[in-house]
């Protein structure tokens, strides 16, 4: 299981749309179908944004993705069980900013209206993927935007992001979470303003 199929989607959108040379906006998930069309297909995009991308999830010999092999088999049985229940246990989680609790309660919801079959397939696409290799190939400038406080993405992994894609740079938002265009959206919007203003003035 991996992305690819994802990817492969968001280009053939791009066919239809005629975008060619585009600035490619994704979070997570969503972060590495962009970096992944970037590679397959360079002509559609000249710049990319990465918010709280990881190539991989769990943790691997000399690698901190974030999650044990354990907690994600954990995970993919609560999401069997009881999915409600495990929306409800973990977009508080990974929204944080527990004094805003209507964020965490928003997302819950955003969640369970997606049938429990086809989340499951959607986490398990996710979390058994391994995109390191890849990113090493991306050629357009990249923005890594990372919150200072991330339960689904470490630190660690943004470095790793730095030190792996050539032209790249890591922008670390005041922000806590790893919805922080939920969350903290002019944090998101000044990096990426700074990121694609620079690309546009004069050298």
């Amino acid at each position: 299981l991996d992305l690819h199929g994802y990817a492969n989607d968001l280009a053939e959108l791009c066919d239809v749309l005629r975008l060619r040379g585009a600035v490619l906006v994704g979070h997570s998930a969503g972060a590495m179908i962009c970096a992944l069309t970037a590679v397959r297909r360079p002509e559609l995009a000249s710049r990319l944004v990465l918010i709280g991308a990881s190539p991989r999830y769990r943790d691997g010999p000399g690698y901190h993705g974030g999650f044990t092999e354990r907690e994600v088999a954990t995970l993919y049985e609560e999401v069997a069980r009881n999915y409600p229940e495990w929306a409800d246990r973990f977009a508080p989680r990974v929204m944080a900013n527990g004094d805003r609790p209507d964020l965490a309660r928003d997302f819950a919801a955003a969640l369970k209206t997606i049938p429990a079959d086809r989340a499951l397939t959607v986490l398990c696409s996710i979390f058994q993927s391994d995109h390191r290799a890849e990113v090493a190939r991306i050629a357009q400038p990249t923005l890594i935007v990372q919150s200072r406080e991330d339960a689904a993405v470490p630190r660690e992994v943004a470095e790793f992001l730095r030190r792996t894609i050539p032209n790249s740079r890591l922008q670390v938002i005041d922000a806590a979470g790893h919805l922080p265009h939920v969350s903290a959206p002019a944090a998101v919007i000044q990096a990426i303003r700074g990121f694609v203003d620079d690309a546009a003035a004069p050298a």
